[in-house]
């Protein structure tokens, strides 16, 4: 069967589609990918060293259920959750910290930024699903949201996945080698603090990347 060819703004609105399917098929196997959530545990960690006794605003984009934003507002620190689907943990979590954390269920493109930038933005596994031709748009809004100091935390495969880079849902998993990511958030304005090879859950390896502003 020849695959049907979808222009780069079909696929991005498509993977609305896919995601709110793997959820209410309760297939989002990176929800239990404890790797996942340590890497997002890691970065805060280092928000905290270098915002030593200030408040710290996070934003959390493909949170799933919340966990890392949980862990965020149990420090004492304010997050926002945003994912394309609302999950059934969210309002558990936020009725728990109803100060510290909110949620928001909606395309991260589309999402209105808000005034205020953020200290400290984690990615668990987006950037590598968006096709080549949105990581310009990725990266400029990234930029309007990141404090100066802030940091920027990705998690991007380091090793193929799947033949084509491509799963049975349609969704792209781009894979990045050695300093490709690196150089490409240089291009951005982004200065990579701190690089790491973790193990995912599958198997195959992650690279989990810490940028700030240059």
């Amino acid at each position: 069967m020849l695959e049907v060819r979808q222009s780069p703004l079909e696929y991005q609105e498509n993977l609305v589609r896919i995601f709110s399917n793997i959820y209410e098929n309760q297939r989002d196997e990176w929800s239990r990918d404890e790797s996942i959530l340590q890497c997002g545990e890691r970065a805060m960690r280092e928000v905290m060293r270098i915002h030593e006794n200030s408040l710290i605003s996070a934003l959390d984009i493909g949170c799933g259920d919340g966990r890392l934003g949980g862990k965020i507002a149990q420090l004492g620190h304010h997050c926002l959750g945003i994912d394309f689907v609302q999950n059934q943990n969210w309002s558990v979590l936020k009725n728990k910290y109803p100060e510290a954390l909110n949620f928001c269920s909606e395309d991260f493109f589309a999402w209105k930024e808000p005034e205020n930038k953020f200290n400290f933005i984690h990615d668990g596994g987006c950037f590598h699903h968006q096709h080549e031709s949105f990581w310009p748009q990725w990266f400029e809004k990234i930029k309007r949201i990141l404090a100066p100091r802030g940091i920027y935390s990705t998690i991007v495969w380091g090793e193929q996945v799947y033949q084509g880079n491509k799963d049975a849902d349609g969704r792209l998993h781009h894979v990045f080698v050695g300093d490709e990511l690196d150089i490409m958030l240089a291009a951005q304005g982004l200065r990579v603090v701190s690089k790491s090879l973790i193990p995912s859950r599958k198997g195959p390896i992650q690279v989990h990347i810490l940028s700030t502003p240059a």
